[in-house]
């Protein structure tokens, strides 16, 4: 995360990986709601569980723009993690990749 020089964008980057993980794990889990389509190992709540309480965070910090792509950006990358790697690396490394596209934007 040392490629990121904002420290608001590194608060809600420790957001997106302590707390929308393990919302999306906990929530997923309990809840029954329909199965992503691109990955039937996650749910469409823990999608959303990840999502909204980590948009809502990066607002207080960030922008509505840049809080929405980190957030969608961040959740999308936890929801095909099981397939490319483990979460863990996952949303940092696009955390990363979403602030180098928004500061090149």
């Amino acid at each position: 995360m040392g490629f990121i020089g904002s420290i608001k964008v590194l608060y809600v980057a420790a957001f997106l990986i302590m707390v929308g993980d393990s919302l999306a794990t906990i929530i997923g889990m309990r809840l029954r709601t329909p199965r992503l389509v691109y990955n039937n190992k996650k749910s469409v709540g823990g999608f959303l569980a990840m999502c909204i309480p980590s948009f809502i965070f990066g607002v207080f910090f960030i922008f509505y723009v840049p809080a929405i792509f980190y957030s969608v950006f961040a959740t999308f990358a936890e929801s095909i993690s099981n397939k490319i790697a483990d979460d863990n690396i996952t949303i940092p490394v696009s955390i990363i990749i979403a602030h180098f596209i928004l500061a090149v934007a």
